[in-house]
């Protein structure tokens, strides 16, 4: 083996790892965010039950789960925004803070989570393919920071 096939070696195992390290840190994350929106039945208990089982499935290593985390984040962030800007700042709405400050990890992720829908949504991942998803999953992102003002 010679030093450019090593270092293309080595470079795949450390982006593994590297992967592996942010999927821990977005399933754990999903997790502690669905656990702290729970509480509040009014707002979609649904999309936390799926954002905590779509994080234990990031976190046995399902790749697909993260495009499943990112959706039910969203339709979190749009159940969960309108508690937490409540006037008077009680622990319901630091609660919904938190489990707000908790999804960011897998906001983040978007892009990540665009390949992995297009492989549910479309079969085959092809650039035009995560793009379209990718843009869809920004206007709805939009919608869910601006919906309840809508």
């Amino acid at each position: 083996m010679d030093a450019v096939a090593a270092g293309r070696w080595a470079r795949r195992i450390s982006a593994r790892a590297r992967q592996r390290r942010r999927a821990l840190i977005v399933g754990l994350s999903g997790t502690a965010a669905a656990g702290l929106a729970l509480p509040f039945t009014t707002a979609s208990p649904e999309a936390a039950s799926i954002l905590a089982v779509a994080a234990m499935a990031l976190l046995a290593g399902q790749r697909w789960a993260l495009g499943v985390i990112i959706v039910a984040e969203l339709a979190l962030v749009r159940a969960l925004l309108p508690i937490a800007l409540q006037p008077p700042l009680d622990h319901g709405a630091a609660l919904a803070w938190v489990s707000l400050a908790a999804m960011v990890p897998g906001i983040l992720t978007m892009r990540r989570g665009a390949a992995a829908l297009a492989l549910l949504a479309m079969r085959r991942r092809t650039s035009a393919a995560c793009r379209l998803i990718h843009a869809a999953l920004l206007v709805l992102a939009l919608l869910c920071g601006c919906g309840p003002w809508l």
